[in-house]
Order: structure tokens, then sequence, then C-alpha cells
């Protein structure tokens, strides 16, 4: 009798231990950055490390370096851990844990049972290589060690014959479309984006290398300090657009991840952390926008978009030529006159008589172009991005557009098939200037090859544009940091302060 009222006393306190219902403590960033890093209805996410998913008001245990397959049907994802679990929801957050907490991982399918005896109820069977959330330890009179654990849907308790506690160790790592990240990512069902959340300075980590080579940095090539400045400027610029969701592509800034990280521009990131770049007179962050080559000189802001900043202004990039390719530095693209009246919205058919380029910005850059047709004139005018794509150049290395706004265009002109009848039949002419042409008024004398003369079809040119040559300089919108320029100033003795207050007006480096 007495045993087995021990045995009652025992269940009653295992049962009258209170059932917690909060989830895991998770990685939290003293300053989060959100960047979008994949778009897809189907694909894999491999995690490194133990993570936890929350959808809806529920939280679970995702296998140890789980391999997880994600769908999206309309504006939900559904993800399937690989053991015939799975969890839907229109946004789903995949939480790195903190360092130092336990977690039940499952040897072998293994009963979750209302109290630590082998004859109470079974709430579920947890799958092998499964994991659950552990909450506590219970050693029974006869020796056997139980857990208590805190599954998807049940809290209850399991043998450790069948389960190993793994302690969680932080720094989790997950993968999708061959790209490694640091941090936690959320599934946005909306978007159809996956959105890694991570720290301001690991998000940096996979910034740094990717704007600037890493390599500069080394002691022999004396760029280090360029790599300092633009982790300032990167960190400056995810500051200032902190609210947005920023994109892992060069229209925010270029991210790659863990996977992008080197040692070198790690350094230069651990060396300015906090480091910010502010107006001198407000004391708040300036949005730092960076290109890669200006072509001797940066663009006044208001001269190639469409808004102007007092301290994105137009200043001399004095020894980038001596780090710049020279085809950033001095670039040329020829165009037939078929894909300019095709780029312009004009019919293939019509004839190309002219070309101009008008520049509005102080140092040229071109702010519309007209073309002169036989379909009449067409001007497009807009900001740096509208007048470059308009130049399809095929060359993906730059996007596929032209390199910048700031050009020149000389025109290639030829002259048509002229004849003129005389008594012995037609004769072609090779030249019109000089020829003298009968009109009402007397007799006119050309003083071009390019007239215009009256058909039967109606008003034609006697000269036709063959092609079009843009002579250009620099690669980007060459506003603000120029990185070949920055590498240069590095390389001549400046610190990554006077290279920023060069590029940026009226501006100081601090926390």
């Amino acid at each position: 009798m007495k045993k087995v009222l021990g045995v009652l006393v025992s269940l009653s306190l295992l049962l009258a231990i209170p059932i917690t219902t909060n989830a895991m403590e998770r990685v939290t960033y003293p300053t989060e950055v959100n960047v979008s890093v994949h778009s897809g209805n189907s694909f894999t996410v491999k995690l490194n490390g133990i993570y936890q998913i929350v959808y809806g008001n529920k939280t679970a245990v995702l296998p140890n370096s789980a391999s997880l397959t994600i769908t999206r049907n309309g504006s939900s994802y559904t993800v399937n851990d690989g053991l015939g679990n799975t969890y839907t929801g229109g946004t789903l957050r995949i939480e790195e844990l903190k360092s130092g907490q336990k977690v039940a991982s499952f040897t072998g399918d293994t009963h979750v049972r209302r109290s630590a005896i082998d004859s109470a109820t079974s709430y579920e069977v947890a799958k092998k290589r499964t994991s659950a959330e552990y909450l506590d330890t219970h050693k029974t009179s006869s020796g056997e060690t139980w857990y208590r654990v805190k599954t998807a849907n049940n809290t209850g308790w399991v043998k450790n014959s069948t389960t190993q506690l793994i302690e969680t160790k932080g720094n989790s790592l997950f993968t999708v479309n061959n790209n490694t990240y640091r941090g936690s990512f959320n599934l946005d069902g909306a978007k159809g984006t996956v959105i890694n959340k991570l720290d301001m300075e690991n998000y940096l980590k996979g910034v740094v290398p990717r704007e600037m080579s890493a390599s500069w940095g080394d002691t022999k090539n004396g760029g280090y300090e360029a790599l300092k400045a633009q982790a300032i400027a990167a960190r400056s610029y995810a500051l200032y657009n902190y609210s947005k969701l920023l994109s892992s592509t060069p229209t925010s800034q270029a991210y790659g991840g863990y996977s992008a990280e080197h040692s070198l521009s790690n350094q230069a990131v651990i060396d300015t952390t906090g480091l910010i770049l502010k107006n001198k007179s407000t004391g708040k962050v300036v949005e730092t926008v960076f290109h890669s080559t200006s072509g001797g000189r940066t663009a006044n802001s208001g001269d190639v978009w469409t808004y102007a900043h007092p301290h994105l202004q137009s200043v001399e990039d004095k020894y980038e030529h001596t780090t710049a390719p020279a085809w950033l530095q001095n670039w040329n693209y020829t165009f037939s006159s078929s894909t300019i009246l095709s780029q312009f919205g004009v019919d293939k058919n019509a004839e190309l008589y002219g070309f101009i380029a008008h520049p509005r910005g102080a140092n040229g850059e071109i702010g519309s172009v007209t073309i002169q047709t036989s379909a009449g004139d067409v001007t497009k005018s807009g900001n740096e991005n509208v007048i470059r794509r308009l130049f399809p150049t095929g060359d993906q290395q730059y996007y596929g557009y032209l390199l910048s706004n700031w050009f020149t265009a000389k025109v290639n002109q030829q002259i048509k098939d002229l004849f003129v009848q005389q008594t012995a039949g037609p004769v072609k002419l090779t030249v019109v200037k000089g020829q003298k042409v009968q009109t009402a008024s007397g007799t006119v004398t050309l003083p071009s090859d390019n007239a215009k003369v009256q058909t039967s079809s109606g008003l034609v040119s006697t000269q036709a544009v063959e092609s079009v040559t843009l002579n250009g300089k620099g690669w980007g919108h060459r506003i603000g940091m120029s990185q070949y320029g920055a590498y240069a100033y590095s390389k001549q003795g400046w610190t990554a302060e006077q290279i920023l207050t060069h590029y940026f007006s009226n501006t100081t480096v601090s926390k």
C-alpha cells in the first residue's frame, strides 16, 4: 500500500508542475536590419544550427541542421521539415536561438506522455530526428530519467533513452539559392520573399566585399582606409533607410551574406563599429550613396537625379585615373539608327535625320535626348537611370545598358543614293553640297550634304543617320563616393574620414 501511495504522490507532483507555453529565447539584434535575399514559390533552405519556427500563435523547434522544403500557395508559405511536419502561414518566422539553451533531439520515435511513467497517456509520437523545447528533468525512484518537453502541439514527458539533449550554440546560418546568411529569416507569403533579419554589423560584413574588392585592403595595396570608408558609408546608408526593407541588389546596396565575407573587409567593419557619416549642422545621419567610377569628377545629385541633396555635390576625383580601369574612365558605344528608333518608340521604317543630346548638368550630364525622324521629332527626358536605359549595350557585366549619363554624341551620316535625270539618263550624285537647284525664287546652291527633296512620296532627306556613337565617362550614377576614387585616395595616404568628408560636403564621422 505504501509503494502504491508513493507512486501516486510522485505522479501528482509531476502533474502539478506548471506547463509553460513560452517559446525558447531567440537571438535579438541590437540594430536589426531586414533585407530581402530571395524570391520564389518553391525552394529549399538548409539550416546550420538550431532554429525555431513561429507560425500563428504556435512555436516549434526545428530539427537540428534541417533541410526545409518551402512552397508558396497564394499569399501563404508552407514549410516541410523533411520528417513529416508542416507549418503554414502568411508570415512564418524562423528564428535562431540564443546560445546556452537546451533542446531535446529524438534519436528514435518517442512517446510524449502525460506523466513520467510508461503507462501514462501518450499525447503523440515524436518522430526520430525531430526536436522539441527542453523544459525539465525528472529521475524516478527506479532510476529512470525523463525529460519534460514542449513540441509544437503538446507539453509532456519523454524517456532519455530515445532523447538527446543538445545545447544551442548561437551564430546559426541558413543557406538559400546557394548563398549562406547569418541570422534569422521571415517567409513573407504576400511578397513571396525570404527576408533575412540580422544585426547591422553582421549585415555589413556581407555588404562591404560585394561593394568593394576586399583585396584592396591588403597592406601592400594601401587600400585599407578605402575599405573602412566603404564600411562607414554602407552603415550610414542602411541606418538612413532603417525603416525600409532593403534589397540585396545594388538598388539598395549589394549584399552577399556570409558567403561573401572576407577577413579584410570583416576587420574594416569591426574597426569602424558604430561609426556613421553625419550632417555637421544637424548631427543626423546622411544618405551615403556610392558608385564605381566617376570619370574624373562626381556629379551634383540634382543634375543626375530628380532631387538635390546639399551634401551630394560635384567634387574632383583627382587620383581616380590611377586605379580605375581605362574602359570605365573613357568609353564609347555605337548604336544603329534602327536601335535608336526602336528605343524611342518610332516605327522601324522611319528615317533618322538627327540626334541631339541635351546636357543639363554642371559637368555636361545629359538630361534629355531628341531624335529627328521622318515620322517627327521625339524627346525622352528623365534622371540618369532613364537616360542610360535608352541605350542597351548588351554588356551584362555593366547591367546591359549605358554606363553613365555623362556623354557626348557623334552622329554618323551617309548620303543616300541620289540620281539626277539628265538628257543622257540618270546620273548618280556623290556630293550634295555645292549642287545648284532651281527653285521658284531662282537658283540656290546647297550649303551642305543634308538637304530635303520633294518627291512623289513626300519630303525626304538627302542624308540619313546610319548610327550614333556615344563617348562617355564613368560607371554608375556618379553621385557621392567613387569607389575607385576612394581606393586611389587611400593609396595616397588619406584616412577613411578624409575620404568620406571629401565626397560628402558638410559632414563629419562619429558614432
